[in-house]
């Protein structure tokens, strides 16, 4: 449940712990924002948060109890985030519940929507065009989606069916393709 930086521009080759929940607690997906020095990290324990790296501790704090989750004794909680992307001015975070929570970077409420099903394992965002998007979900499927013509009633722009669990979808450097990995041994 915790991060371990380290620098490996400093010719001592100094570390920082960025303290997550610890030991038991499980860190699901993170990114790099503000050249390195922000990294946001979700995991089971049903929190997006943001961290300073410079200090090492986490500055803003997103919880699913937020939106009506209630935490379970431990590291765990039944709503808790599966991954993230981040574009400069939204943080996308999936969910065991089928949704995509859309948080400004201070990690703060702007909108969540059910997407999927099931559980989606993966969100990301197009790095040529950061309007469109990708989900990957339990449910087999993997759906492109525009955030702004999103809604809980929004049809993607496109669905692909997979025969097995649909367990991440990513673009390419230039967000020209996309790749679809899932659990009856295909790549898409």
């Amino acid at each position: 449940g915790d991060v371990m930086l380290w620098n490996y521009e400093d010719e001592t080759r100094t570390t920082k712990v960025v303290d997550g929940c610890g030991k038991g607690g499980a860190v699901n997906d993170m990114a790099f924002a503000d050249q390195g020095s922000v990294l946001y990290v979700v995991g089971h324990e049903g929190f997006v948060c943001r961290h300073d790296c410079m200090v090492g501790a986490a500055t803003q704090k997103f919880h699913t109890s937020a939106l009506g989750s209630a935490p379970r004794p431990g590291f765990c909680c039944d709503h808790w985030f599966t991954s993230l992307s981040l574009a400069p001015d939204v943080v996308l975070a999936s969910c065991n519940l089928g949704s995509v929570t859309f948080l400004d970077h201070n990690c703060k409420l702007a909108a969540r929507h059910v997407l999927h099903k099931s559980k989606v394992s993966h969100v990301e965002l197009n790095p040529r065009d950061p309007n469109t998007f990708v989900t990957s979900s339990v449910d087999r499927t993997c759906k492109l989606w525009d955030r702004r013509k999103i809604s809980d009633k929004a049809e993607p722009l496109h669905t692909i069916t997979c025969g097995g669990v649909a367990t991440a979808a990513h673009f390419s450097y230039n967000g020209a393709r996309l790749l679809v990995t899932s659990q009856d041994n295909t790549v898409s």
